[in-house]
């Protein structure tokens, strides 16, 4: 596979309230991998839950490690260079995965290794040596990743090219550009009882890496692992019959990878929501202009939040895709509206910890409306880690506007005048007259 990935601002999409209509289509599994992907996972429960739409997953599964399943295979001459790789081959793509393949799709699912009843997030975008591939590119912001987790896998994370790969303890921001006939993806440890992983996406044009000459990503689906019930003459007999249910998700909304059950969640809140609502649909604004402050406090000219939310002041570490970390102030709860010369204390931050209590030198801040998602009128984009109150985006990228922040000391502008510029007459100025 050849890449040119420049670096890509982490932006962190909020996951959509409008209602997506998903097809589900059973496809048998044949050969080899259907020997391996069928068979019992663990006992958790997932659901994969996008808009007001809540579906069930399960796990693929097999005794074999999770880089071995997903079979990341590279040149000989690239071997040293990385992590993940099971083996050696022709081209940078997953050979382990071809049973889930399809041309022009991406697709997320999980892997079991039952061998250590360890649970894994897997993507794979594209469909390895299929002569209706035409490859794609396509940006993943991901939350919520399991702290004692890590990514198995980084398909094409190498020096001199390949993919944009930049990650952080609980969130990840990547970029993938995979040739026709060729694959991408990934894969991430630690999925457990108390997963809950969102993924905002972006493909094609709302990608900058996007050019004339990558193919069109015209699906995106999440998959589960469909095993038919069989007799125990059957399964006596070493008989595996399984099927993958291909759910068909929106391109353009962000989808949440959860254990547990639907019932477990309140999907109602967006059952009221027209997908023919331009209310609904639009995004947040913000003015953020260069000011001088005391340290403790700045101010953003004019924001617009078209639903109740906040308005985050971020340091520069943002650009770096620390998204969470970067985090120093935030508003207070706004309702839906237009506010101007809105004060926003610093290093008050409900789930952040800080060393410092006011900002002490001159230094780049970045505003960003954020969207209140759970209802419960406070801030916790940081206390979730990125999970809820995501930002607002527009056109895939969080809305932001940048300001310079000039410390000014308030005691050295109202110093008192000095006794020589107020020095009273010398004696000489009001001598009297001699006799």
């Amino acid at each position: 596979m050849e890449t040119d990935s420049n670096s890509n601002r982490a932006s962190y999409r909020r996951l959509a309230t409008l209602a997506v209509v998903l097809s589900l289509a059973l496809v048998p599994l044949s050969g080899v991998g259907a020997a391996q992907q069928a068979g019992a996972a663990d006992n958790q429960s997932y659901v994969a839950i996008q808009g007001n739409e809540c579906t069930p997953i399960t796990a693929f599964s097999g005794d074999e490690s999770a880089i071995e399943y997903y079979d990341y295979r590279i040149p000989e001459e690239n071997a040293s260079d990385l992590s993940g790789a099971n083996a050696t081959g022709d081209s940078f793509a997953s050979e382990g995965t071809t049973d889930l393949q399809q041309p022009d799709t991406s697709t997320v699912f999980l892997y079991t290794d039952t061998s250590e009843n360890s649970t894994y997030l897997v993507f794979v975008h594209g469909a390895l040596d299929n002569e209706n591939a035409d490859g794609g590119v396509a940006t993943f912001n991901i939350a919520g990743l399991p702290e004692d987790g890590e990514w198995t896998v980084r398909d094409d994370d190498y020096d001199g090219g390949g993919d944009d790969w930049r990650v952080t303890e609980t969130i990840s921001s990547v970029t993938w550009d995979w040739d026709g006939g060729a694959t991408d993806g990934g894969v991430y440890s630690g999925i457990d009882n108390n997963t809950s992983v969102t993924i905002e996406p972006a493909f094609n044009e709302e990608v900058a890496e996007f050019g004339s000459n990558d193919g069109t990503v015209e699906s995106w689906q999440v998959l589960s692992n469909e095993v038919d019930d069989l007799s125990e003459e059957e399964l006596s007999q070493g008989l595996q019959i399984s099927a993958v249910s291909r759910t068909d998700l929106d391109l353009d909304e962000g989808l949440q990878i959860s254990a547990g059950t639907c019932d477990d969640f309140d999907l109602s809140a967006t059952d009221d929501i027209d997908d023919n609502d331009t209310d609904a649909n639009e995004t947040a604004t913000v003015e953020f202009e260069d000011q001088e402050s005391d340290g403790t406090s700045v101010t953003v000219d004019n924001v617009t939040v078209p639903r109740d939310g906040y308005v985050a002041i971020h340091n520069d570490s943002l650009l770096d895709g620390d998204a969470v970390g970067s985090v120093v102030g935030v508003s207070d709860y706004l309702e839906a509206g237009t506010y101007e010369n809105l004060t926003v204390d610093l290093y008050d931050v409900p789930g952040a910890d800080f060393n410092e209590s006011e900002l002490t030198e001159n230094q780049t801040l970045i505003a960003m409306p954020h969207e209140e998602t759970t209802g419960d009128e406070t801030y916790d984009f940081v206390s979730s880690n990125g999970t809820d109150d995501g930002p607002y985006t527009d056109g895939g990228a969080a809305v932001t506007d940048d300001a310079n922040i000039t410390i000014v000391n308030d005691t050295a502008d109202n110093e008192t005048a000095t006794p020589a510029d107020n020095e009273t007459a010398t004696p000489a100025d009001n001598e009297t007259a001699t006799p």
